[in-house]
């Protein structure tokens, strides 16, 4: 076991870190079709302009092909598609993501402005040093808030301020659930209280 203090902080924050970025990028896909999902693709909008556009069943609809509106559409689509994904994204990240952590909720397309603790403020540890530097901008900014969940270095640039300022918090070690919520996670109804 390492026995200066900060050194084995650093280590430890090395590790979690690692773990993070493991699982983060086992899970990109998933988390991309999830953010993904609130929008329709550009095949599906291409088909409901042409549909606003030339009605079925019109003159003018009977008069252009369908597969000639549809690619001249879909370029469309894509176009509308692409930006309407994005701010999906954006909206979702902002007002959706949230963390629930013992006494407190944190959200994700939010900056955390907690302090790191005096163990991680100054970075000694060469692996930490290049693992931050992953995702941490060139010029630190004061804004680790996400702006799109489904970008994995914006999680990680995220994850890596939560995991340095939280590292010491002990509410952290504390129990997940009180007595009386365990009693009804046994019964199978869902608790009160914070979760």
């Amino acid at each position: 076991m390492e026995p200066d203090a900060n050194a084995r902080a650093q280590l430890l924050l090395t590790a979690n870190l690692e773990i993070g970025l493991h699982e983060q990028t086992r899970l990109q896909p998933e988390i991309r079709e999830a953010l993904d999902a609130a929008y329709v693709t550009q095949d599906a909008l291409g088909r409901r302009i042409l549909d606003a556009l030339l009605p079925r069943g019109t003159r003018a609809r009977r008069a252009v092909p369908d597969p000639l509106a549809a690619a001249a559409l879909h370029r469309i689509g894509t176009r509308i598609e692409g930006h309407g994904a994005e701010l999906a994204r954006g909206v979702i990240t902002r007002s959706l993501m949230v963390l629930s952590l013992p006494g407190r909720i944190l959200y994700l397309g939010a900056h955390l402005a907690d302090p790191f603790p005096e163990a991680l403020r100054a970075i000694t540890d060469q692996d930490l040093e290049a693992l931050i530097g992953h995702f941490e901008p060139a010029v630190p900014t004061d804004d680790c808030g996400a702006r799109d969940w489904s970008a994995l270095t914006q999680r990680m640039h995220y994850i890596l301020h939560l995991f340095r300022s939280w590292h010491e918090r002990p509410e952290l070690a504390s129990a997940p659930f009180t007595a009386a919520q365990l009693t009804s996670i046994r019964a199978g109804a869902i608790p009160t209280g914070d979760l």
